[in-house]
């Protein structure tokens, strides 16, 4: 008869980091934002770099405790326990690029200890809206997120690309391979390190019309002490 699953999600905070990372949107940036904050210029402090970037004032910030919540259950259900991280810099801002081409992160790096990573989550938060009415547009299984990781184990790295419907990577682990790695060492420590986000929209998209905005991106960790 199956164990019952005591565990229970940390609250919101416990192991949650800012690690360099910006919510932002895609398509046109006048989106249901006031206008005065449409003249702020870049401040040089967000991984995501992109020429035609704006920031925002976020809709969303409100969405990112139920985000996580709902993330954390998933990963109890599926008995997947690790460490929940959020990928943002500042929780009060979202930033609008006109090409997703202009979504990149100079190398988080989430460091793990001497435990292995047996698997990675990822959660992306996504809204898609037609500007003139925020009705929403398209499905999710038309919007794909491409997702490139390196996990590190002592001096080698190995690179892992993802390239799934939004749909498909917030439902699925992705179970960490270490056969090629060569022999482990005692002083050998555990890293995964994200070097490329990107959100490929569908050829359809109009872009002058419609936006699409991340507003939350999850990391669960899983590997080493997996009690909550």
């Amino acid at each position: 008869m199956p164990r019952e699953n005591t565990n229970k999600p940390r609250k919101m905070g416990k192991n949650l980091y800012g690690l360099g990372f910006s919510p932002l949107s895609i398509g046109n940036k006048d989106h249901a934002f006031p206008e005065e904050l449409m003249s702020q210029k870049e401040t040089g402090t967000f991984a995501i770099m992109g020429s035609d970037g704006y920031m925002i004032s976020s809709e969303y910030i409100g969405r990112t405790k139920a985000h996580i919540e709902a993330f954390a259950e998933r990963m109890v259900s599926d008995n997947t326990l690790g460490k929940i991280y959020k990928m943002t810099l500042d929780e009060n801002l979202v930033r609008t690029v006109i090409d997703s081409d202009n979504m990149m992160t100079n190398g988080i790096v989430i460091p793990h200890g001497k435990d292995p990573i047996s698997s990675i989550r990822f959660n992306v938060g996504i809204e898609y809206f037609e500007r003139a009415t925020s009705a929403a547009i398209v499905t999710a299984s038309d919007i794909k997120v491409e997702i490139e990781f390196d996990i590190v184990r002592g001096t080698y790295s190995k690179t892992f690309l993802i390239n799934e419907p939004i749909d498909q990577i917030n439902l699925l682990a992705y179970k960490i391979d270490y056969t090629d790695y060569p022999e482990k060492t005692a002083d050998d420590k555990f890293y995964l390190r994200v070097h490329k986000f990107k959100v490929i929209l569908p050829e359809s998209f109009n872009k002058e019309t419609h936006t699409v905005a991340v507003h939350d991106i999850l990391i669960g960790v899983v590997g080493g002490d997996s009690k909550w």
